[in-house]
């Protein structure tokens, strides 16, 4: 039996200031069920889309394990002003 693929959105919110090679995005922390953003490519991590600098990244490895938040969590945040297409 064929399992099937779950259809998952990276809400992509900024180029990465740190790397300057990957999107930040939007994902949930495991543990708290907080959103942040982090780095798709250094895993560099801010609280917010709000604080997307070299100054206000956090410490490596600040949160957990992270899934992906659904539209509903990202909008119930104020972030989807921020998703880039």
């Amino acid at each position: 039996m064929k399992e099937e693929s779950k259809m998952i959105n990276e809400y992509k919110v900024d180029w990465c200031p740190l790397c300057d090679q990957g999107w930040v995005i939007i994902v949930k922390d495991i543990q708290t069920s907080n959103l942040y953003v982090c780095c798709k490519e250094c895993e560099s991590e801010w609280k917010s889309p709000f604080e997307i600098t070299q100054e206000q990244c956090l410490p490596f490895n600040t949160y957990a394990k992270y899934d992906f938040p659904t539209e509903d969590e990202v909008i119930s945040y104020g972030w989807a002003e921020f998703i880039k297409t």
